[in-house]
């Protein structure tokens, strides 16, 4: 119940920040429909969320999706992404020079940048990782009872 009210309200406050980012972002399509993507990220959320509290068909599938979206994050001179829906409790590294830390936040956070003079920094989100493992558990254990069902 938690991880479904969880996923909407998440997605609900990245709306937020996609309307944001919006008035900020220059008026170029490329831009723009970057941000719809994100926009478009917040709304699966928010369904998924819907979908794990009504227990619809599919809520485990599209949930693993949604949480295993924002597992990793990267930052390169070529392409960064990060995306999170709800929370975040990350570790990162960065390779040159070497830094490691730890970075967290309630809310939702979204970047997707191309081009830009950054190091290269892994990250993962253990919050994110912990509920992706958590529903790929529930998930086999699920596939399990049906294939017992089927052998009897």
């Amino acid at each position: 119940m938690a991880l479904g009210i969880l996923a909407v309200v998440g997605g609900a406050l990245g709306i937020v920040v996609v309307g944001w980012q919006m008035s900020l972002t220059p008026p170029f399509f490329v831009s723009r429909f970057l941000v719809f993507l994100f926009a478009v990220a917040y709304v699966f959320s928010i369904w998924c969320g819907i979908a794990m509290l009504r227990r619809k068909p599919g809520w485990l599938r599209f949930n693993l999706i949604l949480w295993g979206a924002q597992v990793l994050s990267i930052a390169t001179p070529v392409v960064s992404y990060s995306f999170s829906s709800g929370a975040l409790f990350g570790i990162w590294a960065q390779f040159s020079p070497i830094r490691a830390g730890v970075h967290t936040w309630i809310g939702s956070r979204f970047e997707l940048v191309f081009w830009r003079d950054a190091p290269v920094v892994l990250g993962l989100n253990l919050f994110a990782l912990a509920i992706t493992v958590y529903l790929a558990k529930k998930a086999l254990h699920r596939a399990a009872v049906l294939d017992r069902g089927r052998a009897q």
